[in-house]
């Protein structure tokens, strides 16, 4: 049976932690505004612009929900020498983060995201980026950073949007490092280098990579346990974290335990980023020797706050522990 207060205690040990960030730093650009007329140039409306704000995205996202939740991160990854990558420095600076691990790559944009918002529609998106692999030189700079200051971190996190910054021969060094060191890797994957990371700790997914990977459908209960089944044979990892959406999300550990926990918002605004807060709040869990069950129950709980809220958007310890409070678990058959 789950305890309450063994959950919140997990939560406030979140203070303890130390946990490295690899992956693709973004920063999402959304653009508010109203539109009640069409533009005389083409068949499209002309939004007028009310207000604009910047936000950290991406593995950015992570490191930064990492924060919001208590931990200290370190984040590494690449950004370009242009106004963005220095808002996303400068923030990172800001909130207390350590920088040391962002490099500037001079030959690509800093990846971002414009989001051009009516209320809460959205109406269009429009990237800057680059999904070229990143050149050797930097990728070295980035394994140095992971190498000095692996002894001094909980965890690692892998957080992968395919923008060139992950490459088979990072993921390989990062799994002799695990095996060296024995420190915990937990990986969000996507598309592209999906079914590389054999030997790393935790996969968490969401069902639509993890179905269009494996060319399995997806009906019922049942075959989502299938698929958790065929991820835990290819990776050889511990435990397989499968986000469902509005269906929650449901675990396979090695030992054959599959759990499933129910989503737990009242009402949904934004999934944008929520993967995000799932892999943060797992990653300041486990790492704090609760149980994989009770990880994943943190997680989902941070990810029902944040769905609650429009854009990126954080989550805090605060937040977690009411929403903690206000569960009937119970009801949840865990």
């Amino acid at each position: 049976m789950l305890s309450r207060n063994r959950l919140i205690k997990t939560i406030e040990r979140f203070n303890s932690v130390k946990i490295l960030v690899l992956g693709d730093l973004m920063v999402d650009h959304y653009v508010f505004g109203e539109t009640t007329r069409v533009s005389p140039e083409a068949p499209v409306p002309v939004v007028d612009v009310t207000s604009e704000t910047f936000k950290l995205g991406g593995s950015a996202n992570v490191a930064n929900n990492i924060l919001s939740l208590g931990g200290t991160v370190f984040p590494t990854g690449i950004v370009g020498a242009d106004k963005n990558g220095s808002w996303l420095i400068n923030e990172f600076t800001t909130r207390g983060g350590d920088v040391s691990g962002i490099i500037t790559d001079t030959s690509r944009p800093t990846t971002t995201k414009m989001r051009i918002l009516v209320g809460h529609h959205q109406l269009l998106r429009v990237d800057y980026e680059s999904r070229e692999a990143v050149g050797s030189a930097y990728a070295n700079k980035i394994l140095n950073y992971i190498h000095n200051n692996i002894d001094d971190v909980d965890c690692i996190v892998i957080s992968d949007y395919d923008k060139g910054l992950i490459t088979e021969n990072l993921i390989e060094a990062l799994v002799n490092l695990k095996q060296e060191k024995g420190t915990k890797i937990i990986v969000d994957p996507k598309i592209e280098h999906f079914l590389d990371y054999k030997g790393v700790s935790i996969i968490k997914t969401n069902i639509n990579n993890a179905r269009k990977v494996l060319k399995m459908k997806v009906k019922d209960e049942t075959s989502i346990r299938r698929i958790a089944s065929k991820l835990l044979a290819e990776f050889e990892c511990d435990t397989v974290i499968i986000t469902l959406g509005k269906d929650g999300l449901s675990l396979l550990k090695e030992d054959g335990q599959y759990v499933h926990i129910p989503a737990l918002a009242r009402a949904v605004y934004d999934i944008t980023g929520a993967g995000d807060t799932v892999t943060a709040a797992l990653a300041l869990s486990t790492s704090t020797n609760a149980s994989i069950v009770e990880s994943a129950l943190i997680s989902n709980v941070a990810a029902a706050i944040k769905v609650g809220k429009v854009g990126t958007s954080i989550v805090t310890q605060d937040e977690l522990v009411s929403k903690l409070h206000s569960l009937d678990l119970a009801l949840l058959h865990l």
